[in-house]
């Protein structure tokens, strides 16, 4: 919801297995400021930090009525920063990781209807804190709760302070009952929004659910490379039980990359998961923080083509880090008319990982 001072407020969520939901007002105008605020920002590395903890499933559903997106803002007197809330839910044990940076904290409806506000630290604006840490509060959702993530354009107004503010949002979310997340985004700004709002508003929120234990499955993996082609085997057995035989040739490609890299590169405890959702995602955990690098391998390099053809085979691919270590994740369309990878098909790929200059 657009006010009459400022440029707009941002709230968005990461269509996938795991959701990645935040709300980012702006203190700057028009599409070219926030654009070049996001690529010279502190922000990006704020958010490798938080997208390292936890993995999450999609977000139900966002209302932002507001300006345009926007990032990190200067109001013309060399004072630059943009505040942030982020969140990431894992929906395999209902963990959510939650950050702020000047922001107001979440609010967290329980499956009961009871509302309560979550203590988050709070951090300074992004560009204007220094070095200083972020810190990472873990929440535990239960399954069908609501988190609500809002810019304070919700709740300042002329004729309210921000306390009562919080204790309007706490009712307007009590009376909303279980409706679902639209509905729930309607009860709220019908509720909050003054007659001429004096600051922009944009409100997100997150209805939770978690996956059912047949839709995951787990393995423990020796450190050694004896052990790659027995968890091959099994991980391709699951597949066929779930009735994901289309993909499971391209699957167990990447399984086999994945695998053997954690045992050659990484460290004890190697872990394989995998889970079936909208999608298909491969993880494969070990205890080392090291990174892999995509590269493109020369004609006399006897390794180095492996993470290659994983990028080509999986729709999207990437490295989580946790406390523990790091995480190899792909992820795979399912039923969505894609054909299966060939062995012709994967021949090509093995060819484009060579370098072209050498051959």
């Amino acid at each position: 919801m657009p006010g009459g001072d400022c440029a707009g407020d941002w709230s968005w969520s990461v269509p996938s297995w795991w959701s990645i939901c935040w709300v980012w007002p702006c203190r700057s105008r028009g599409r070219p400021s926030w654009t070049n605020a996001l690529r010279d920002s502190p922000c990006s590395s704020w958010c490798s930090v938080c997208s390292s903890v936890y993995r999450s499933a999609p977000c139900s559903s966002r209302r932002s009525r507001s300006g345009e997106c926007c990032g990190p803002w200067s109001n013309g007197d060399g004072i630059t920063g943009a505040t942030c809330l982020y969140a990431i839910y894992d929906p395999v044990t209902g963990a959510c990781g939650v950050a702020r940076a000047g922001h107001p904290g979440p609010v967290l409806v329980h499956p009961d209807g009871s509302v309560g506000f979550p203590h988050v630290p709070v951090a300074p604006p992004l560009g204007v804190g220094g070095t200083m840490p972020f810190e990472t509060t873990d929440l535990r959702l239960p399954e069908g709760s609501r988190l609500v993530l809002y810019t304070d354009g919700l709740l300042k107004d002329r004729d309210r302070d921000v306390d009562t503010g919080l204790e309007l949002l706490r009712t307007s979310l009590a009376a909303a009952g279980d409706r679902d997340a639209e509905a729930t985004c309607e009860t709220v700004i019908d509720t909050m929004l003054p007659e001429r709002a004096s600051d922009d508003i944009a409100l997100l929120v997150a209805r939770t659910r978690l996956l059912d234990p047949g839709q995951i499955a787990v393995w423990d993996v020796p450190a050694d490379p004896a052990a790659v082609a027995p968890v091959r085997a099994e991980c391709g057995a699951r597949l066929r039980e779930w009735g994901l035989e289309e993909i499971g040739y391209t699957t167990e490609l990447i399984l086999s990359e994945l695998i053997t890299n954690a045992v050659r590169y990484g460290s004890p405890p190697i872990r394989v998961r995998l889970l079936r959702d909208r999608s298909l995602i491969c993880e494969v955990s070990d205890g080392s923080s090291t990174s892999p690098h995509l590269r493109r391998a020369a004609t006399t390099d006897e390794g180095g083509r492996g993470l290659f053809l994983v990028a080509h085979l999986a729709h999207r691919w990437g490295t989580r880090y946790t406390p523990e270590g790091k995480v190899i994740w792909t992820e795979q369309p399912l039923h969505d008319g894609t054909a299966a990878t060939t062995g012709e098909s994967l021949a090509d790929l093995f060819l484009g990982a060579w370098d072209e200059t050498a051959l």
